[in-house]
């Protein structure tokens, strides 16, 4: 009963902003200068619009050393705004960036999720009727003593007393943010799901990770059964947490049967365009009764787009925004966009931080009033099968530093997403008998997952480990491959970090003993 009353005080807590993003699609200019106003105000030093205009385009390079210094001393260097808290993500060149979030910063974000949330009620009713999973933004085991530690529990980005309505329906504990490691995590997220007979909606952002957390499911099944048969959980740094105990749920369990233990499940949300396309039509099909619904794009910098009556409208109620056209190179305003444009989201946030880059290429493909709409085509550099985000500047000097350590000459790093779990292959050249594979494999490992969203995923099970393939004729293999493909030969150029499909791959691969 409690849990349905939250969901119907969710329901019309969010119907103001649901309406009020509807209101003013037609006048998405003004309130996006309004906009740009407020967090000028909140500068410590204030520019006019001329002025902003002149400030070059951002990357996190460009705010690294401000960032860190007031992360580390407290300040309020930015702009004049407190901050709740640092959320850490991949870099492009560096392994890890801290983004800053401020109080304004997170009311930006507010300004969407509550019309998503509401429209999600008004097209998909039966959810009201059970309990919900929104995936964490989990951390990685080795980084959790270094963040704060509400900073795995994403309920602690909203209001109080949303926290509260939200909490009341949420399947799985936010309390599991204080579990030690990845493993335990997963471990709890899996058992308090395995007990929800009622669940009714999961929103996760890969694909991925849900059909891991099925695998982590089948891979522990005997542990996880038994702890819904006695309610207890085994594990003494688990003791923090109250063990789910449901031994009609554990029978269901048993047999592996997922959609018998969902019965009730009618909504799914993820990624499911460009790289994840294929990841989100095979959970689909794990799940062919239940509706399905692809995702925005939903940065740690920023939101720019979200899913709104079948589109992907602009969330233009939340940052200011600019675009950069990828054809002819300049800077549009989001109200001078034309149909079929393809750009590159530039934000100016809540946080401080102005005309900020994210590498990913959108489209436009409609307007919804005034506001437009777009397709993500994936993004403008490097490789992101499963959000691990990998890019040519991060990867080149780890596989060349590794040269002279194993006597080889790099090829590539590539990218193999067509296999049950998706995985990097590194090619070489270089004589195979007097090279340690394994090794290097290891190695190439070990330093990839400097970069946080790789090392996540592999914390998670999304991405199997390197592959190596060294070879003296290593790349006329890499060429042949490509060419199978339909590459030109003279074409041909040489990336540190590319894309290979199941027939390059399977032409390419020979493992060695």
């Amino acid at each position: 009963m409690l849990n349905k009353l939250c969901h119907q005080l969710l329901y019309h807590s969010t119907v103001f902003s649901y309406r009020n993003y509807i209101k003013h699609l037609h006048e998405h200019k003004s309130y996006q200068l309004n906009i740009w106003n407020e967090q000028n105000n909140l500068l410590n030093r204030k520019l006019s619009f001329e002025e902003f205009k002149d400030l070059p385009i951002t990357d996190y390079s460009h705010w690294a050393e401000k960032i860190e210094e007031q992360r580390l001393l407290g300040k309020k260097i930015l702009n004049n705004d407190d901050v709740s808290r640092y959320q850490p993500t991949s870099g492009s060149s560096s392994a890890i960036k801290w983004i800053p979030y401020t109080n304004r910063y997170l009311k930006e974000i507010d300004q969407v999720a509550a019309p998503w949330m509401h429209d999600l009620y008004d097209r998909y009713p039966d959810i009201r009727e059970g309990k919900h999973y929104w995936s964490l933004s989990w951390i990685p085991t080795e980084l959790r003593d270094k963040v704060s530690g509400n900073i795995n529990d994403d309920l602690q980005l909203m209001p109080w007393w949303k926290r509260f309505f939200l909490g009341q329906t949420m399947a799985v504990s936010s309390e599991i943010s204080k579990a030690p490691s990845s493993y335990l995590s997963q471990l709890a997220t899996a058992s308090f799901l395995a007990s929800c007979s009622d669940l009714s909606l999961v929103s996760v952002w890969s694909p991925t990770f849900f059909l891991e957390m099925i695998h982590f499911m089948e891979k522990h099944n005997d542990e996880i059964v038994k702890i819904l048969r006695t309610g207890d959980w085994g594990h003494g740094e688990l003791s923090f947490l109250e063990a789910p105990f449901n031994p009609e749920q554990a029978s269901i369990l048993k047999e592996e049967n997922f959609q018998k233990l969902w019965s009730k499940l009618t909504l799914m949300s993820s990624w499911d365009s460009s790289t994840s396309f294929k990841y989100a039509k095979k959970l689909q099909n794990k799940f062919p009764k239940v509706s399905f619904q692809g995702k925005g794009l939903w940065a740690t910098e920023g939101v720019v787009t979200f899913p709104f009556r079948d589109k992907f409208p602009l969330a233009y109620q939340s940052h200011f925004y600019e675009f950069l056209d990828l054809e002819d190179g300049k800077i549009y305003n989001s109200w001078e966009l034309s149909k079929d444009q393809e750009v590159a989201p530039v934000l100016t946030t809540g946080n401080g931080i102005c005309r900020y880059k994210l590498y990913d290429r959108l489209k436009v493909t409609e307007f919804m009033g005034g506001v437009p709409c777009f397709l993500f085509m994936g993004r403008e550099h490097g490789v992101d099968m499963v959000g691990e985000k990998l890019s040519p500047n991060f990867v080149t000097p780890i596989i060349h530093n590794l040269e002279k350590e194993f006597d080889v000459h790099s090829v590539c790093l590539a990218a193999v997403a067509e296999e049950e779990v998706p995985f990097y292959l590194y090619i070489a050249e270089g004589q195979s008998g007097r090279v340690c594979q394994k090794s290097l494999a290891d190695k190439i490992d070990e330093s990839l997952c400097q970069s946080f969203h790789y090392n996540l995923a592999r914390d998670l099970g999304q991405l199997d480990p390197v592959k190596v393939l060294v070879s003296p004729d290593g790349f006329d293999r890499y060429k042949k491959a490509c060419v199978k493909k339909g590459m030109v030969a003279g074409n041909l150029k040489i990336e540190s970090l590319v894309k290979l499909n199941q027939a390059q791959y399977k032409e390419l691969y020979h493992p060695s003993c």
